[in-house]
């Protein structure tokens, strides 16, 4: 890259940086908040996750995480900052971890400032490509099932890839996707379609499956796809997932591609055209890491970028 180029993208990303902060020290406590705040204090942390096992959510690993956040800070605003600022840095930790181990996994040569530069872009692609950047980035009780079953997924996959040490390679993912699916029914099932993929596809690579198993990297696969399997049925199973449902109308199955078609209009019309800047400005680093991977390691570029976007939207829809 540049310099040209680097400073530029250098200010854009500080900039950003600035923004990010400022919003996480202006955050502030609203609605949900006050009520997880009530229970934890009446009833704890241990006793209000299973309460809300048994007669509301399922997803038992967010909110533990959450009451421990509510437990000891309370209704005290002055710390909660942390909470969307630890969200940003565990992001950005994750993403490196994940850039690295990929870089060494498949023997990358990769400039560190270029890793840096897609890494920030990344974040702030996410960021500005959020549905309802309040809600998902700076909402104390959402950020635990939403955004930091992205960054799980992120850590996750950086010990899959790690090749140093396996007790904490196994570890890593045993934290991460029994987190994921804990947190988010809706992540949960999006990785593991995903995951299914992937193992199908390992799995043709090798002539059986004493060869496949062999491998070290489809032993953590295995391990990971497993977990993820494990820690999404306890979430599936939970009582209270039941009760919630019921409470609203019921469901008309073919309503529902109605729906989707409506909201595919609406986010084509309305969405799409207000997030472009953002995706032309931060998706150009990508473009250059890619071009850079390229020339080093012509080999793994099997599929063309039409291609593959052709095949991921086809997925997708």
């Amino acid at each position: 890259m540049k310099n040209t180029y680097f400073k530029f993208y250098s200010v854009i990303l500080l900039l950003f940086a600035a923004l990010a902060c400022m919003l996480c020290w202006y955050s502030r406590l609203a609605t949900d908040d006050y009520y997880f705040i009530s229970d934890v204090r009446a009833n704890g942390i241990i006793t209000g996750v299973t309460s809300q096992y048994m007669e509301w959510c399922g997803r038992y690993a967010a909110t533990f995480v959450m009451d421990v956040f509510f437990k000891y800070l309370d209704v005290n605003q002055t710390y909660y900052f942390l909470v969307p600022l630890l969200s940003f840095i565990m992001l950005i930790t994750g993403l490196q971890l994940l850039i690295n181990t990929i870089s060494k996994y498949y023997n990358l040569i990769i400039e560190p400032k270029i890793k840096w530069i897609a890494n920030l872009s990344f974040v702030a692609l996410l960021f500005f490509l959020s549905f309802s950047i309040g809600e998902t980035w700076f909402w104390y009780c959402c950020v635990s099932s939403y955004l930091w079953s992205i960054i799980a997924l992120i850590w996750g996959l950086g010990f899959l890839f790690y090749k140093r040490n396996k007790f904490v390679s196994f570890l890593g993912i045993l934290i991460c996707f029994i987190y994921i699916g804990g947190s988010s029914e809706v992540y949960s099932v999006i990785y593991g379609v995903v995951l299914t993929y992937f193992l199908i596809k390992e799995y043709r690579k090798s002539s059986g499956f004493k060869s496949f198993i062999k491998e070290g990297f489809n032993k953590k696969l295995l391990f990971l796809y497993f977990t993820l399997a494990i820690a999404f049925i306890i979430f599936l199973i939970a009582p209270g997932n039941y009760l919630r449902d019921g409470l609203f109308p019921q469901h008309q199955f073919f309503f529902s591609f109605f729906r989707v078609a409506k909201s595919i209009i609406k986010i084509s019309i309305v969405y799409l055209p207000s997030v472009i800047p953002a995706i032309i400005v931060f998706s150009v680093p990508f473009i250059l890491l890619g071009k850079m991977v390229k020339q080093n390691n012509p080999n793994l570029f099997t599929v063309s970028f039409r291609t593959l976007f052709l095949r991921i939207t086809k997925t997708f829809i």
